[in-house]
């Protein structure tokens, strides 16, 4: 359960971060933004 969230919010960005890079800045403003 715990294990869920956690990827979501630090797993995921890192493994998007490190696997495509210029893409994940693009998704990140988009997560910021619908966290908002």
């Amino acid at each position: 359960m715990s294990d869920e969230p956690d990827i979501t919010d630090s797993g995921w960005r890192t493994s998007s971060r490190s696997s495509q890079g210029a893409d994940c800045v693009e998704v990140n403003v988009i997560d910021t933004a619908n966290e908002h």
